[in-house]
């Protein structure tokens, strides 16, 4: 026949282990007869309560050209042509020169130049 006191036994058992179950999750090493053991389920160097932050990488930017002029100022960066203070991709172009161009990002500044550039790069002038 049926036995109800197993059968609360298995379900009080049953409860329990899920109730114990965040506890257990936790718990990465063990002390038993003075001897440290370590949760063989674990990655190696795994550190219960530490995250690795994830840092933010600095954008690739390919500085394709520059158009520098007196009444226009316009950098191609990863094909996409822009003006001094417009932005793409979360890069902003602050300043624009002639043979480089001062990006911003989260803060941080720097320049870029014409990849292959030389300072004998090709040059146009309009004639005077």
């Amino acid at each position: 026949m049926f036995d109800i006191n197993a059968f609360r036994s298995l379900i009080l058992y049953g409860l329990l282990m899920i109730l114990a179950a965040p506890v257990l999750a936790i718990e990465t090493t063990k002390t038993i007869g003075g001897v440290l053991l370590k949760d063989p389920t674990r990655p190696a160097g795994w550190q219960a309560g530490r995250v690795a932050a994830v840092q933010p990488q600095k954008p690739v930017v390919r500085l394709d050209s520059i158009i520098f002029s007196p009444q226009r100022r316009v950098a191609v960066l990863n094909g996409n042509s822009m003006a001094e203070g417009q932005q793409s991709g979360g890069v902003k172009v602050v300043k624009i020169e002639q043979r480089r161009v001062l990006l911003e990002w989260q803060g941080v500044r720097w320049y870029a130049t014409v990849s292959g550039a030389t300072d004998d790069a090709i040059s146009i002038r309009r004639a005077q």
